[in-house]
């Protein structure tokens, strides 16, 4: 009886051993999968890191803390003019709000110093100059403090930079946007639907055009509605062009008119539109050629044709002919 007491308690104890080594087999090798699944997501993420621009992995990142620092201005400005004017934009180097008011204070910090160490500098460099010495002495305090309103240049400039790049977006899109309606048109006279005539279009012309509607298109499969996600992406592009499209698209579904008509019909309407702007542009062409022709090519002439003359009339008045 002991004995089979024994050679039990010895089979439960084998059993018992056999399962807790394979469970804790499993479960190292368990952890040891886990942790290279780590090391390939912190490799694909340093990858992924370091194939991005410098800019991106050092500057932005700077101007974050910088912009940080503006506390409840910067809260009050993410939903102001500036978030309007970068959404208008593409939001330029993944740049954020917070961000671009980083940029803004270090464009005040930097033109602050250079108002401070150079603005002396050069009201000094000019005293030097003999021709220049009286008016320096008398307008000393007002040259150096213009310096200081170099701050405010500062804080202007990326603003205007910014509107730069909002205008050379819309103008891409403005280009593209009559030949991007046609393909609309084309794709649906061929028997697609209208998302997927959009989706067609994004895939043939690239730009920020294309962007913005593949932006609507992602907005439409994540349950919104097309009105709508056409209506945000007029409001945000803010676009006389886009708008009279939007419009026409919403009206076409509200009177069940086809779309492949109304877009055909807004197409030529676009292509007119850019050819007046086109005619407005020449017809200011001689107002914008009378500068340069005024300021280098009148005065090179000048040389060229009254030069011999003026020559040979020094001659005779050496000769004492006059």
């Amino acid at each position: 009886m002991v004995l089979l007491v024994l050679l039990w308690m010895g089979v439960i104890a084998a059993v018992v051993v056999a399962l807790t080594s394979g469970s804790a087999e499993r479960l190292m090798r368990r952890r040891l999968d886990g942790i290279s699944v780590l090391q390939d997501e912190v490799a694909a993420f340093e990858e992924s890191e370091l194939s991005q621009p410098f800019a991106q992995r050092t500057i932005l990142p700077f101007l974050e803390k910088f912009g940080d620092r503006l506390g409840d201005s910067a809260d009050k400005m993410r939903g102001g003019q500036i978030a309007e004017m970068l959404e208008q934009a593409g939001y330029p180097w993944g740049m954020s709000v917070t961000q671009f008011l980083g940029l803004k204070l270090a464009f005040v910090v930097v033109f602050l110093g250079i108002a401070v160490v150079g603005g002396p500098f050069v009201v000094y460099a000019l005293g030097k100059v003999p021709a220049l010495a009286t008016m320096v002495a008398k307008l000393r305090l007002l040259m150096t403090a213009s310096f200081f309103m170099l701050p405010m240049v500062g804080f202007i400039f990326p603003n205007m930079v910014l509107g730069r790049l909002i205008k050379g977006r819309h103008k891409r899109m403005k280009k593209s946007l009559p030949d991007t309606v046609d393909l609309l048109v084309l794709s649906m006279e061929a028997g697609m639907g209208f998302d997927g005539a959009v989706g067609e279009a994004v895939k043939a012309i690239k730009g920020p055009l294309s962007d913005e509607f593949a932006r609507v298109l992602a907005e439409v499969a994540h349950g919104k509605g097309r009105s709508l996600a056409f209506r945000a992406l007029a409001s945000r592009t803010k676009m006389a062009e886009l708008s009279l499209l939007v419009a026409a698209i919403d009206q076409a579904e509200k009177m069940g008119v086809g779309l492949a008509s109304a877009l055909r019909a807004q197409a030529a309407e676009l292509r007119e539109r850019r050819m007046m702007e086109t005619r407005e542009r020449a017809a200011k062409l001689p107002v914008k050629m009378m500068f340069p022709l005024v300021l280098f090519i009148f005065p090179a002439l000048f040389v060229v044709i009254l030069g011999p003359a003026v020559v040979q009339m020094k001659e005779l008045m050496d000769q004492g002919v006059f």
